[in-house]
């Protein structure tokens, strides 16, 4: 049995106990189903997301135009 032979009410529980990231964005990349069954983040949640340790170490910054952290040359 694999993740997609899983009902989608186990799938939407699942997706609902991941973090927003970078769990979220990872699972939205890996089929086209996950990128329809979650949503993608606001910019508000970018703007918390930006003070994790893992944005600081890696110096992402919420992008207003296109909703996604970009590294800091990118602006």
């Amino acid at each position: 049995m694999t993740l997609m032979d899983l009902p989608s009410e186990i799938h939407i529980a699942i997706i609902n106990q991941l973090y927003l990231f970078p769990d979220v964005p990872n699972l939205r990349c890996t089929s086209r189903y996950f990128y329809n069954t979650t949503r993608p983040p606001t910019h508000d949640e970018l703007l918390a997301t930006e003070l994790l340790l893992f944005c600081e170490e890696k110096q992402l910054y919420s992008c207003e135009s296109c909703i996604r952290l970009r590294p800091n040359f990118k602006f």
